[in-house]
């Protein structure tokens, strides 16, 4: 049995986080097949099983994890395509787009739109007072080293990570 290290145990806790083993591989950085065969590894397993445990699924505390792991990774591509083609886009295209990461939005009388996103730093700071609070602090290291590395840039222009 070989230990798990420091980036597979953190692709096993996206993976109970997010509950999408292909979603915690790309986070982790780990190739879709390496995750596949970490993944069939009896400690992997285990590892996944007991951050589940930790979380309790359905529990508040797993559910905003869940949300602060997504605002952490949105990208702004949909809302940018929602402010330059406001116009051409149907109701129907607008529901498709992913706008989880907008604070608001706001057509000016002039024809204007104004988009906000949520602040990511922020959002991974909130991500690492939760994380904070594991038991081994050197995982959560690993962990939140992940995100920000996945993340890439989090802010652009005055870091207040508005378009």
């Amino acid at each position: 049995m070989n230990k798990l290290t420091a980036r597979e145990k953190c692709f096993c806790r996206f993976c109970a986080a997010l509950g999408n083993p292909a979603q915690a591989a790309e986070w982790a950085g780990i190739p879709a097949d390496q995750a596949k065969s970490i993944l069939g590894r009896e400690e992997a397993a285990a590892f996944v099983a007991a951050c589940e445990g930790e979380l309790g699924r359905d529990s508040p505390e797993h559910q905003l994890l869940r949300g602060v792991l997504r605002l952490v990774r949105e990208g702004g591509n949909d809302a940018a395509v929602l402010m330059l083609r406001h116009e051409e886009l149907t109701p129907r295209q607008i529901q498709m787009l992913d706008l989880y990461g907008v604070s608001s939005f706001k057509r000016g009388s002039d024809g204007s739109v104004e988009i906000k996103l949520y602040d990511r730093l922020r959002a991974l700071e909130m991500l690492e007072r939760i994380v904070g609070n594991a038991s081994d602090r050197q995982e959560a290291d690993a962990l939140c080293a992940a995100l920000e590395q996945s993340a890439g840039t989090l802010c652009t222009g005055d870091g207040d990570g508005q378009v």
